[in-house]
């Protein structure tokens, strides 16, 4: 049998409602009050939220332009020098072959016991790009230097190596001793030029220490790396013998802003790139490609800088 409800329930019911809405204002204004009585809380909810939303854009736009760029490289990082902060990635931590970009730290380790103008002899011959240098031929070290990476020159590597120490193989021991004294902890290096020694690389490592390697040179060297933005660069050895050395970067031109450059191609290794660029906003970078072939490392390091001048486009406007 369904019982009536009484007025007097039908009261009570509605005087708790009231009271349960009177107590939800009650907390509310006290809510809203605290902020606006205290507004550093207020503006630090505020903040939040901006940067909640910033952040959201932020992933928006690396998914959009980073996520489909169908890139030959096994391994890539685009790195803020200045931050550290990288932009975008992939593989960046694995360890592969280096190729030729083992000359950068051949020249930093080498300008660690020579001077600039110290004299420096070609002693041998090497396989592989040798720009036109002959045995007996003398160089101050940085024109021999400046060559030797835009050129890739593994005869200028080599003299550079035995100028700086009594062998390549001392020379290799600092180079991973530099390494380990800036805690770049995947390079390991076995010869000046890069070269492959059967199936052992001439240097191994990762993009990211790549990168970081790359940072220190410009922050700390940067006369060793000022040479490798040109297309073609003109050095005169001490024996009055000119050389013309044309980049072995062939996009050069057709990077915005572009800072620094060094290839590297082996057969174990594929087509490696790095690049430090300046893409506008005073925002300079590094892109470094490992991995890709030959003609790839420049298709990937381009997609990869349009990418990022799109990226920035977009998260700023």
């Amino acid at each position: 049998m369904k019982m009536e409800e009484t007025p007097n329930k039908k009261t009570r019911d509605k005087e708790v409602i009231v009271i349960l809405i009177i107590a939800l204002a009650f907390m509310w204004s006290g809510f809203y009050l605290s902020y606006q009585s205290d507004p550093l809380k207020l503006a630090s909810r505020i903040e939040k939220e901006e940067v909640d939303t910033e952040q959201i854009r932020i992933i928006e736009a690396k998914q959009k332009f980073f996520n489909n760029l169908n890139l030959e490289a096994r391994a890539y990082i685009i790195y803020n020098p200045e931050t550290g902060e990288i932009i975008a990635r992939q593989n960046e931590k694995k360890i592969l072959p280096l190729a030729s970009l083992t000359k950068i730290m051949t020249v930093l380790a080498a300008s660690d016991e020579l001077d600039p103008q110290t004299k420096v002899t070609i002693n041998r011959d090497v396989e592989g790009n040798n720009n036109g240098l002959r045995t007996g031929e003398s160089w101050q070290m940085a024109n021999l230097a400046a060559l030797t990476l835009v050129g890739s020159s593994n005869e200028g590597a080599v003299a550079l190596a035995e100028a700086a120490t009594t062998s390549t193989g001392a020379l290799v021991s600092l180079m991973n001793q530099k390494a380990k004294e800036l805690q770049l902890k995947s390079f390991t290096f076995n010869n000046p030029t890069g070269l492959d020694e059967g199936p052992l690389p001439g240097g191994r490592g990762s993009a990211l220490d790549v990168a970081k390697l790359f940072t220190y040179v410009l922050k700390n060297k940067p006369e060793l790396l000022a040479a490798t933005n040109k297309t073609v660069i003109r050095e005169e050895s001490t024996d009055g013998f000119e050389h013309t050395i044309i980049n072995t970067n062939k996009i050069i031109n057709q990077i915005p802003g572009i800072l620094a450059s060094k290839t590297g191609f082996t057969d174990l290794a594929g087509g490696n790139l790095a690049v430090a660029a300046n893409i506008g906003l005073r925002r300079p970078l590094i892109f470094v490609v490992l991995g890709s072939s030959k003609e790839g490392r420049f298709s990937d390091t381009k997609k990869l800088t349009s990418a990022t001048i799109n990226y920035y486009a977009y998260i700023n406007k």
